[in-house]
């Protein structure tokens, strides 16, 4: 699966619409969940191997994946919630390497 939004990247000005995690780590202890995402132009550059537009880039999260739920249906839907009003304090004290809601009011495609 993957997310679909249109976004402009900082390192390239390039503007990548198709997004796909490509690795995971569930961190139980401290309940956080972090996804190296790559972005491509399209879902047709991605599926004909061509490159990404930049390096895969790192989002952290807080929570879990739930007993049973499959860990990319969490994350990806946890990526695309929209941002709330008010950001919890307690996530500045993520390692962000990327905005966390950088993919908020995507698609699932």
């Amino acid at each position: 699966m993957a997310i679909t939004k249109d976004i402009t990247l900082d390192s390239t000005g390039v503007v990548a619409s198709y997004h796909v995690i490509q690795q995971m780590s569930i961190d139980l202890l401290n309940k956080t969940t972090s996804a190296a995402v790559a972005s491509y132009v399209s879902a047709d550059t991605c599926s004909a191997g061509k490159q990404t537009v930049q390096n895969s880039f790192m989002i952290f999260v807080r929570g879990v994946p739930a007993d049973g739920q499959n860990a990319v249906d969490f994350m990806e839907a946890t990526m695309i919630a929209a941002q709330p009003s008010e950001v919890d304090p307690a996530d500045a004290s993520l390692p962000y390497a990327a905005n966390r809601y950088a993919f908020a009011g995507g698609t699932i495609a």
